[in-house]
């Protein structure tokens, strides 16, 4: 429903409604409210509120994709209630800047119990191995909130086009059994993102009469830029280590490496250290040929071209010297230089 009480005022309100159904079924609303106040041709300013929910849960796993499970008995469906505020202005001709701040409130989070091996339960057993039914005892569940403020500069038309934007971001979360209940932040918090954009039409750049939209016989060169910035994840470090073991002057027992396996790290504050920042540059350069009847074009793009050894993970390797344990971390990064070439054929 959208209502314009005044040149200046629009309101937009609507519902939602939801039916899901699993072992259980749920019939959840969804609510949604924007109040816009015009305060000339060119800028405004909006208010909205809404209620979301998820029935998927995920569970990730280590190199493969994620697995997903709906929400059931045992796992109530994710709810995310979010209050916007926001700014919007257009300056000159192709120049549009957003500015909005932000509060959502989460209930009902799924994070993976790292102890199931030991809760879960089987329902029988095939061929020697156990078959679960259920997902009682897969989840941990919990609480949060995330606020923050967003900043975007983008230009549209034009040689040069493209957009900058800035985030700043705050996400606390809080679950049953981990941590005395006490609130971290997730694994996916960034505090500061920063993204620019960058599209070029060389052949207009350096003279040419190119407005974007050929016509046939026409051709022309194109280039990109695309940066991003971001505060590196949290992590969760080791804060102590300790001998776990059941056989008493373990070394030179048959078969016990000297590496002992009883040696076990103790975490330290759950995501309580963060990765370094994660920086990262995209090139493209890409030719357009219009035939008349059908459009040719060909891309070279080089992510990362900096070669930027961003951390994706790290490993704690340990080993035995002499009475002593020594520990090494090993850093596992992400994808290195990566070119590829791309061609499109448009009838």
């Amino acid at each position: 429903m959208v209502w314009n009480p005044s040149l200046v005022w629009q309101v937009e309100a609507g519902i939602r409604y939801n039916h899901f159904t699993s072992d259980e079924t749920f019939n959840d609303f969804e609510p949604r409210f924007s109040l816009k106040y015009r305060l000339d041709e060119g800028s405004s300013f909006k208010l909205a509120v809404g209620r979301f929910y998820q029935y998927l849960n995920r569970v990730p796993r280590s190199f493969l994709s994620a697995i997903w499970s709906t929400s059931d008995k045992y796992n109530k469906p994710s709810m995310s209630d979010h209050l916007i505020f926001g700014y919007h202005k257009i300056v000159g001709q192709d120049i549009a800047i957003e500015a909005e701040v932000y509060y959502k409130t989460y209930k009902n989070l799924q994070l993976l119990n790292n102890n199931l091996a030991a809760e879960i339960k089987s329902e029988r057993f095939e061929n020697g191995k156990p078959i679960y039914s259920t997902t009682e005892s897969l989840y941990n569940r919990g609480d949060g909130d995330s606020y923050g403020f967003e900043l975007l500069v983008r230009k549209e038309m034009g040689t040069i086009s493209g957009w900058l934007s800035y985030s700043y971001s705050n996400t606390e979360n809080k679950f049953d059994r981990i941590n005395g209940q006490k609130s971290f932040s997730p694994r996916h918090d960034r505090s500061h993102t920063v993204n620019a954009v960058a599209n070029i039409n060389l052949t207009s750049l350096f003279g040419g009469d190119q407005s974007g939209n050929l016509v046939a016989g026409e051709s022309q060169w194109v280039s990109g830029l695309n940066f991003i910035y971001a505060t590196g994840q949290p992590l969760t470090t080791p804060g102590s280590a300790y001998f776990a073991n059941t056989v008493p002057d373990w070394q030179g027992v048959p078969g016990v490496p000297d590496n002992h396996p009883g040696y076990q790290l103790y975490p330290g504050s759950i995501n309580g250290t963060r990765l370094p920042a994660y920086t990262r540059l995209d090139f493209s350069l890409g030719y357009e040929k219009n035939y008349g009847s059908w459009k040719l074009g060909v891309t070279l793009q080089i992510y990362n071209i900096g070669n930027r050894k961003n951390i994706w993970f790290v490993n704690y390797k340990q080993e035995q010297v002499g009475d002593s344990m020594v520990q090494t971390v090993e850093e596992v990064n992400m994808l290195p230089i990566l070119p590829s070439l791309g061609f499109t054929i448009t009838f």
